[in-house]
């Protein structure tokens, strides 16, 4: 790949070592990365190799010259944004603070601008002590159980991590990237903040962003994407449209889809492969405690929609309000317990029949409420959920922005669940969440 005219991984080890910092590229043993060492043979960036699933491992390699007082950057190949000034700053901000560690806040920094920071000596305490798969494979993990650390924003950070994020995982983030390089002349000593002031533009050229729920207790945007009004056809044109409104939903930030179980299709059509990470899937199921095997139609249900949605970890699934009155709802909600323990749903939900109350302390496993909008009371139960701590989703129908705002302007929503036809409803409705 590359990046304003040089290969991808040497723009990163040349922007970040301009100021003098030695960058050595650290690679895996596996024959399909041979053409990383291919591509930076001739260059002056060295390149060490090691085992696949031990980065640790290959870290301590690559520091094995170095004193213990000595200073590691960890950088990744995929975030040629950064430059040794964004590196500098973070030093600078540790040693100041008088800690050992020190990493850029992802959950106030976008995404492709990661930095940690750390001694030579605590790296080789870590591979010395450090024996699970997982701290292994990540570095650092090991380091931040065992120091105190400092997680710090850049004084230029423009916020916003997922709208403004700059990682390239992916031939979407790499066209984004490579075409705020192609506006400099020189893409080694531009400097990260000028990059981003250009993206910070093109991003508010395209028109408005979700905004971030500070209290939720995830990221959650106030708008959400539903799909009710997005039926699929087998045209071309149709499928286009929706791939348009999921794009558009991505890079305004939004950060979830809501849909029922049989319009799981229409989020496989929309969501393209390499933005599938962007976006949680939460699942609103019909009722089954009319069915022969409650239970079992749940589970079937789940796994179809894994399937069909094309997302093996769903963010949410929303059990029909209709079944809590019934003598399968602790079943039920046992079964969504054991998606949750095997990491294949993250939260528990109930999508309220109209006109159904709910008590709060009755049901202390349920994250996530939701109901269609229209009935005052509605709101009435929502707000009594959000202001016991969940995260409360109304569903709106109307395509009318004023009618959204003013629904989230009662308090008793953290988020609206929007439906619009194509990008030019989706861009109106954005102008109020």
């Amino acid at each position: 790949m590359m990046v304003g005219g040089m290969p991808l991984l040497e723009l990163i080890a040349r922007r970040a070592a301009r100021t003098g910092f030695e960058v050595v590229v650290a690679t895996s043993e596996e024959s399909y990365d041979d053409r990383i060492a291919q591509v930076l043979h001739g260059t002056d960036v060295p390149v060490v190799r090691g085992s696949l699933d031990d980065v640790l491992g290959r870290f301590l390699i690559a520091t094995s010259d170095l004193a213990e007082a000595d200073t590691v950057i960890r950088l990744t190949g995929d975030n040629p944004v950064i430059d040794a000034d964004l590196i500098q700053e973070l030093i600078d901000a540790v040693d100041e603070a008088g800690l050992e560690y020190g990493l850029y806040d992802m959950g106030r920094v976008p995404e492709g601008l990661g930095v940690e920071v750390f001694p030579v000596g605590l790296l080789r305490q870590a591979a010395r002590e450090a024996t699970s798969a997982f701290d292994r494979e990540h570095v650092t993990p090991w380091i931040r159980r065992h120091t105190n650390e400092l997680s710090y924003a850049p004084k230029a950070n423009p916020g916003s991590p997922t709208i403004y994020r700059v990682s390239v995982d992916c031939l979407h983030d790499f066209t984004r990237v490579s075409r705020l390089f192609d506006a400099f002349a020189d893409p080694v000593t531009v400097s990260w903040t000028d990059i981003m002031d250009l993206l910070v533009a093109q991003v508010r050229a395209l028109g408005p962003t979700a905004c971030e729920v500070p209290e939720a207790s995830r990221r959650v945007t106030s708008l959400l994407l539903g799909v009710g009004a997005l039926r699929t056809h087998p045209s071309v044109s149709q499928a286009a449209v929706t791939r348009a409104v999921f794009t558009r939903a991505v890079e305004a930030g939004m950060s979830d889809v809501v849909c029922r179980a049989d319009e799981a299709s229409i989020v496989n059509i929309g969501i393209l492969p390499m933005l599938k990470q962007r976006m949680g899937v939460t699942i609103a199921l019909p009722p089954v405690s009319g069915e022969e095997s409650p239970a079992t139609r749940l589970r079937f249900l789940l796994e179809r929609t894994r399937v069909v949605s094309g997302h093996a970890v769903l963010r949410g699934v929303l059990l029909d309000g209709a079944d809590l009155a019934t003598e399968h709802a602790s079943g039920l909600f046992a079964v969504l317990d054991d998606y949750v323990k095997e990491g294949a749903v993250s939260e528990i939900g109930v999508l309220l029949s109209p006109g159904q109350r709910i008590s709060v302390g009755d049901y202390p496993y349920v994250q996530v409420v939701a109901a269609e909008l229209g009935e005052d009371s509605t709101l009435e139960v929502l707000g009594d959920w959000r202001a016991a701590g969940r995260i409360s989703l109304g569903i709106s129908r109307s395509k009318d922005p004023a009618v959204v705002g003013a629904a989230l302007a009662t308090g008793a929503l953290q988020s609206v669940v929007v439906q619009p036809n194509n990008v030019k409803e989706l861009t109106s409705l954005l102008t109020v969440g």
